[in-house]
């Protein structure tokens, strides 16, 4: 089946005021920053059921204030569906900094990669080191409570294994090349429930991805960026281990249920002057998933098109997208969905 889709977005922003409120000798005590940004997306399907609204908008801001280095966040959003705010006080994490480290101590998270570990909170520790060329970042953590069964409430779709996880990230940064390694562990201790559940579903799993990033500057204004990952998932680890998957028990607990899978992205930007484009290719192979991430779109094909240029001195920034989607990539499903995909973005700055 083929369907079109055409997004529009436009975005309004500016960034509020920064000042300072008082000075110590030369360190600043009090700093407050902000911004206000509007977003307007139409959507529209053609050749099938729209389930989406063809009009939604999004108001989001946020308003920081930095006390003797200590950062005190504020955030709203309103929207058609509903809205939200958060403030400090109720903070859960600490982020301390020393010249080029930051560590991350409570309930956080950290950004590694989409196809690896991204955003996911845990309950533990982080470190990052942002030097010239080098940088690095490593967590270690629970990732999910033990949530045990109760027959009285019926729960079993919400009973859970204690999940934990671990990862780091190498990146050099070179003037025209660059690199970066990354490692992610994650796993669930078959041990942390009492009570057995009725759910099928329920599996105590084990997950090792590694991730390779490379960049360089081919040209001038011509830049390759490219990234392989390749997720080891064990379904089951109660599961009696084979002979034929012994080669993972080193790093992962390997049987019957392992299943390995990659996931291939690359581009290359060109840009001029205030203008620029780019082709962007990615491949996500059928069932690959990883414990690091809350959620994963799989068996997919994405070609597109990225065109961007800026205006009035860079007040105006104007970008799009438009390309070709597949699934069905091992030709394993009884159907296959084929698509044009397309957006639109335009921000400026007020002030």
């Amino acid at each position: 089946m083929r369907r079109l889709i055409i997004l529009l977005i436009v975005v309004g922003s500016f960034h509020a005021f920064s000042q300072n409120l008082e000075k110590i000798g030369e360190k600043e005590m009090v700093t407050v920053s902000g911004g206000i940004s509007s977003n307007l997306v139409y959507n529209d399907v053609q050749g099938q059921a729209q389930f989406r609204d063809p009009f939604a908008w999004v108001l989001t801001g946020n308003l920081t204030v930095n006390l003797l280095e200590v950062s005190l966040p504020f955030t709203f959003s309103f929207s058609n569906v509903g809205r939200s705010y958060s403030q400090p006080f109720n903070m859960t994490a600490l982020h301390p900094t020393y010249k080029k480290w930051k560590a991350h101590l409570g309930i956080t998270s950290m950004q590694f990669s989409p196809y690896t570990y991204q955003g996911m909170n845990f309950t533990g520790g982080g470190l990052e080191y942002s030097g010239k060329s080098w940088k690095f970042k490593g967590f270690g953590g629970q990732l999910r409570k033990a949530i045990e069964y109760d027959a009285a409430q019926d729960n079993s779709a919400f009973v859970a294994y204690q999940r934990f996880g671990f990862g780091f990230s190498t990146e050099y940064a070179g003037e025209k090349v660059g690199s970066e390694l990354i490692v992610f562990k994650g796993f669930d201790d078959p041990t942390s429930l009492q009570f057995p559940s009725n759910n099928p579903q329920l599996t105590a799993k084990d997950n090792l991805v590694v991730s390779l990033k490379g960049s360089t500057t081919l040209f001038k204004s011509l830049k390759l960026k490219a990234e392989i990952a390749s997720s080891i998932l064990t379904q089951d680890i109660l599961m009696t281990e084979t002979a034929s998957r012994s080669i993972y028990t080193s790093v992962v607990q390997g049987n019957q249920t392992t299943i390995i899978s990659n996931a291939y992205n690359t581009s290359l930007d060109y840009r001029y002057k205030t203008a620029g484009i780019g082709l962007k290719y990615e491949r996500i192979d059928p069932g690959y998933s990883t414990l690091g991430t809350v959620y994963f779109n799989d068996d997919l094909e994405n070609i597109t098109l990225n065109p961007t240029v800026s205006l009035l001195s860079g007040k105006v920034n104007v970008s799009g997208s438009v390309g070709f989607q597949r699934n069905n990539l091992k030709n394993s499903e009884v159907s296959q969905n084929q698509r044009w995909i397309g957006s639109a973005n335009v921000s400026a700055q007020v002030f």
